[in-house]
């Protein structure tokens, strides 16, 4: 039997997640990196970044295909809590 690759597969919607949580990785990145570009950077602020870069990281790395429901929510976009 050939594996359903639909447009609401799960598979595919574990990917479309995996993307965006990295997607939502990106403004802390380059936020922090503007931080430390300045001339008395907040290390406050820097930590912050760091906190929540590492801990979308760790969301992305821990994502399952079976977290059906976190995958919705995370792609759904209506929680921005993720």
């Amino acid at each position: 039997m050939l594996p359903n690759l639909g447009i609401n597969d799960d598979s595919i919607n574990y990917e479309v997640a995996l993307e965006s949580i990295g997607a939502r990785m990106q403004p802390y990145v380059q936020a922090m990196h503007d931080e430390k570009k300045k001339s008395t950077p907040s290390q406050a602020l820097i930590e912050y970044y760091r906190n929540r870069i590492n801990a979308l990281g760790d969301l992305r790395e821990s994502l399952q295909l079976t977290d059906l429901v976190l995958i919705e929510r995370i792609i759904g976009g209506e929680d921005q809590l993720i």
